[in-house]
């Protein structure tokens, strides 16, 4: 699927995705349904031109942020869902240290990034990384506090809404939910494989929707990738296998609303697309 993402921008997107730049499928009434998993539309919506990964969104600020391509450099950038986005400054400890990983809680007032030691990417799994909550203050961010215990360059996803926000790390082969059990303290739950979701990596954060009660991502069995979605009844129960998303691009970074209308991610290097729900997988 990642090549047909590079022919596409040869060939011409609407040949190989009927992709619609502006076209909002009819009336259907986006929705959540327990026990049952979303269909998507084939045709996907361009919202987006703008060099841009790994984007989430806040509901509560209706706001987004991605890291973006801001000339030859990567930059943090904010703004309006489905709107451009601009370059923010975030304050980060001495080079080379770069952000990567923005996930945008549901409130919008606080952003989790991975900083991470650019002159040791390629030392291995255990690259200096440090994880770090940032706050608004007076229009800006600025550091709150560091989340001790996680070793290495980990992939992180967007948490849950507060109090007692739920947030996953993983390494590919292994995940751990974390719970922040009083503001400020994140405690780890008991690290569990991959494969109790039914994959036998996660290649990529899991993005969880306000209520934690759903979340997607991008997972592998053997060769094969695709974009997973997986729910559970209350947000104290561990997830259980997950169900790929049909229609759904084998992309990075998917990102999930919390009515299950769409699906965010990037693609062709240039974009940020949706998939959005409809009643039937064959639409």
């Amino acid at each position: 699927m990642r090549a047909a993402l590079i022919v596409c921008a040869v060939a011409g997107c609407n040949s190989i995705y009927d992709l619609d730049k502006t076209t909002i499928e009819g009336t259907f009434e986006a929705h959540c349904t327990p026990g049952e998993v979303p269909h998507y539309a084939k045709r996907l919506h361009q919202v987006l031109i703008q060099a841009c990964t790994e984007y989430t969104i806040s509901p509560t600020t209706q706001t987004a942020i991605a890291v973006c391509f801001d000339g030859f450099e990567l930059a943090l950038a904010e703004g309006p869902i489905d709107k451009p986005l601009l370059k923010i400054q975030i304050p980060l400890p001495n080079p080379p240290y770069a952000y990567q990983q923005p996930r945008l809680p549901p409130e919008g007032d606080r952003l989790l990034i991975e900083q991470q030691n650019t002159s040791l990417v390629n030392a291995g799994p255990i690259a200096d990384s440090i994880y770090t909550v940032f706050k608004r203050s007076g229009g800006a961010w600025v550091r709150d506090y560091d989340i001790p215990g996680i070793v290495g360059s980990q992939q992180i996803g967007r948490p849950s809404a507060s109090p007692r926000a739920h947030w996953f790390v993983s390494s590919f082969s292994t995940v751990v939910e974390y719970i922040e059990t009083t503001p400020r303290t994140w405690t780890a739950g008991t690290p569990f494989p991959a494969k109790d979701l039914g994959v036998d990596t996660v290649q990529g954060g899991i993005n969880l929707t306000s209520d934690g009660l759903r979340a997607v991502f991008t997972g592998a069995i053997g060769m094969t990738r695709s974009v997973y979605y997986v729910e559970r009844n209350s947000i104290d129960e561990k997830f259980g296998r997950a169900t790929p998303l049909e229609n759904v691009p084998e992309v990075d970074d998917p990102f999930l609303t919390d009515d299950c209308g769409r699906v965010y991610f990037s693609g062709l290097g240039t974009s940020i697309f949706f998939a959005e729900q409809t009643s039937s997988p064959a639409s």
